[in-house]
């Protein structure tokens, strides 16, 4: 069995946060020459399981 953290240990972790990302996809990649809303600000991007034509959304939590 761990023991359990020390308070004085506990209290120095608490600035730790988390981030985490998700893709906002405007269209489908074969449409992207065609795609005219979104033109100056999307962009191509890469996600983990693929790539994509959007925007990337980033999400911070302490």
């Amino acid at each position: 069995m761990t023991p359990l953290p020390s308070p004085v240990l506990a209290e120095l972790c608490t600035d730790i946060g988390f981030i985490d990302s998700t893709s906002l996809k405007v269209c489908h990649n074969r449409r992207i020459s065609r795609h005219r809303v979104f033109k100056d600000l999307a962009a191509r991007g890469k996600t983990s399981v693929d790539w994509f034509f959007g925007f990337k959304q980033h999400k911070s939590r302490q």
